[in-house]
């Protein structure tokens, strides 16, 4: 670390940093497709103003979910120094939490479930209320994830 940052400013900036990364690359990704979409198929009957809130929302909330994965991801990378063993992280983790699903019925798994919490933000299956609990949970997890980093960090450093 560098001399007068604090382990929890480093996590932090690292976090945020990824998030930044992940905006930005959504945003470049759905505007690029706006901007294809238009030389193929022109702008006729399309509301500009709501198609931008959407993108933008879109952006916010799959900039969100994978940003839950990434702080979970970071976790291995750090305890492990494996960039791999966090990459099969991101790519298994979708997979792995269908399965279990689908083994255990356990209903409660559904809150953990980042990418498909994702999609049914942007198609507008879930709204209001009923994204309180996806919030916190996912909140939560990335404020354990920095706390977990920060103490990895201040043992590896000892």
């Amino acid at each position: 670390l560098t001399a007068g940052v604090s382990r929890i400013t480093f996590v932090l900036s690292k976090y945020f940093s990824q998030l930044l990364t992940v905006i930005l690359g959504t945003m470049l990704y759905l505007g690029s497709t706006f901007v294809f979409s238009f030389f193929k198929y022109g702008m006729d009957n399309i509301q500009v103003g709501a198609l931008a809130q959407d993108i933008v929302f879109a952006t916010l909330s799959v900039s969100f979910c994978i940003s839950v994965i990434l702080s979970l991801a970071t976790i291995l990378l750090i305890s492990f120094n494996s960039s791999i063993l966090a990459t099969i992280f991101i790519a298994i983790y979708p997979m792995l939490i269908q399965i279990i699903a689908l083994i255990t019925k356990w209903s409660g798994l559904k809150y953990f479930d980042f990418f498909s919490l994702a999609q049914n933000m942007a198609l507008n299956d879930l709204a209001g209320e009923a994204l309180i609990p996806y919030i916190l949970i996912s909140l939560g997890l990335i404020a354990c994830s920095i706390v977990i980093n920060a103490q990895v960090i201040k043992r590896k450093e000892f």
